[in-house]
């Protein structure tokens, strides 16, 4: 049995009997699959190519509260980035900065923790500045946090 089938069926085994938990902390690396499976907790890849940062999901759409979003950095080789103290910092704009609350759980790796539900059915975007400390030094990248 090839493994994506075997995780086909773990997944399956969850979705049916609506158990799923998993270990959290410093260092925890979510199968592939967490993110789909526990719908609050988002996993963005965080890159340094050709002198810029990149994220692979530029805008992030989320709807409710009680979101936990983590930023991971995947260095290439020979790169040796990490996220200074405010790597993750929201915005004032719609009040981001007071709706989300972040820390930096390892170098590599940022969470942040909020979110809120928009009341009307109004549409809310929080923007956000990811920042990242090596060498060579690169400018920030402002990306967005779409709640709907």
């Amino acid at each position: 049995m090839n493994k994506r089938l075997g995780w086909a069926m773990v997944i399956g085994t969850f979705a049916v009997t609506g158990c799923v938990s998993a270990p959290e902390g410093p260092g925890y690396e979510p199968p592939p699959f967490e993110a789909k499976v526990r719908a609050n907790n988002h996993w963005i890849v965080v890159t340094v190519e050709q002198g810029r940062i990149v994220v692979d999901v530029p805008r992030l759409h989320v709807a409710g509260a009680n979101h936990v979003i983590f930023w991971n950095i995947d260095n290439d080789t020979g790169q040796g980035y990490t996220f200074p103290a405010d790597g993750i910092r929201f915005t004032s704009q719609n009040g981001g900065d007071q709706i989300w609350s972040c820390d930096r759980v390892i170098p590599t790796r940022f969470r942040c923790k909020g979110g809120k539900s928009p009341g009307g059915g109004a549409m809310l975007e929080f923007k956000y500045v990811v920042s990242v400390a090596g060498t060579p030094a690169v400018a920030p990248l402002d990306p967005f946090v779409v709640n709907n």
